[in-house]
Order: structure tokens, then C-alpha cells, then sequence
């Protein structure tokens, strides 16, 4: 669903701030190149060393081989969107809740009821802040739409986590 939203499966697309991949990832963003340099990868692949990526320039983590890395691999530019969002639900779990938990605000509100237990992904597309635009403010809504319409339900459709069940035969 996220993918459908971003980038409607389209793998070339980049985004006017310099998002890339399917998953639109910002290689400038401290924490997408972390998730990037702890990918495993081949030696025989490009910008590959050493069985990771090869995205430090003088011992730093380089924006610049980060991106060349993520533009050649489009299936590590998806690893490393699954891994932003990995990071988002720690972020949310370990900080944003608290934050977000008392907020008073209408919409907030409407987006907790509405997201359930997947409204960590409210702060995938603009971190820890709520910002004003329309894109980023429904960003969450959007996504549990496109979500509901793949899987043949009302727009709206509250996600239910699916718990195993334990079952004796």
C-alpha cells in the first residue's frame, strides 16, 4: 500500500527532494543511510565491499555513495524502505507515543481511531513532526486506504492486527 502510494510501482521515480525508490527513501537522512550500510550484499556487485555497502568516504557515511548504492540496487532501495519503516515503529514505540498519546487535536484523534494499531506509519512520511500540508497531514489515511482497497474493504476499514492463534491438532 505504501508503494501503490509513493511511487504506484513505478521504480524510477524520483522524488523533487531527492526520494528514491519504490519506497521514495531519503538518502540524506541519517537514519536510512545506517539502514543502508548494515544491508548485505555481495562483493561482486557494485558499490559492494566487504559483503556491505561501500557508502563511507574518510570514515563518514556518505550521502553521495548511499544514493549511487540505493540507484543501483532497486531491490536494497526496497530492503532499505522496509527498514524505514522498521525504524519509524521503534521511533514511535520508543518516543513519538508518549509524545503524540495526549494530544488534544481533532484530527489526531481521528487518525488514531482510524489507523489502530498501524498508526506508527502516520510519521513514516514526516518523522516527529505533524506538518500543515495536505500530502504529509493524510499521508497515514492515504495508505490505509490504498491498504483497504487491495485487499477489497471499505475505504476506512479499521487494520486489525492478525494474532497467531495457537491451535492443537
Amino acid at each position: 500500500a505504501m508503494i501503490k502510494y509513493e511511487t504506484n510501482f513505478n521504480y524510477k521515480m524520483k522524488g523533487k527532494a531527492g526520494e528514491i525508490g519504490l519506497m521514495q527513501v531519503l538518502p540524506n537522512d541519517k537514519h536510512i543511510k545506517e539502514i543502508v550500510q548494515n544491508i548485505k550484499c555481495k562483493n561482486t556487485e557494485k558499490y559492494c565491499k566487504g559483503g556491505f555497502p561501500d557508502t563511507t568516504r574518510k570514515g563518514k557515511l556518505s550521502t553521495f555513495m548511499t544514493r549511487k548504492f540505493l540507484e543501483q540496487h532497486k531491490h536494497y532501495a526496497l530492503e532499505t524502505g522496509i527498514g524505514e519503516l522498521q525504524f519509524w515503529k521503534s521511533e514511535y514505540d520508543r518516543f513519538l507515543y508518549k509524545k503524540w498519546k495526549s494530544v488534544k487535536d481533532k484530527f489526531w484523534k481521528t487518525v488514531k481511531i482510524k489507523l489502530g494499531s498501524i498508526k506508527f506509519i502516520y510519521h513514516y512520511n514526516h518523522g516527529p513532526r505533524i506538518l500543515n500540508s495536505k500530502p504529509a497531514k493524510y499521508y497515514g489515511l492515504n495508505v490505509l486506504t490504498y491498504y483497504n482497497k487491495l485487499l477489497g474493504r471499505s475505504k476506512y476499514s479499521k487494520f486489525k492486527y492478525a494474532k497467531n492463534k495457537s491451535t492443537s491438532h
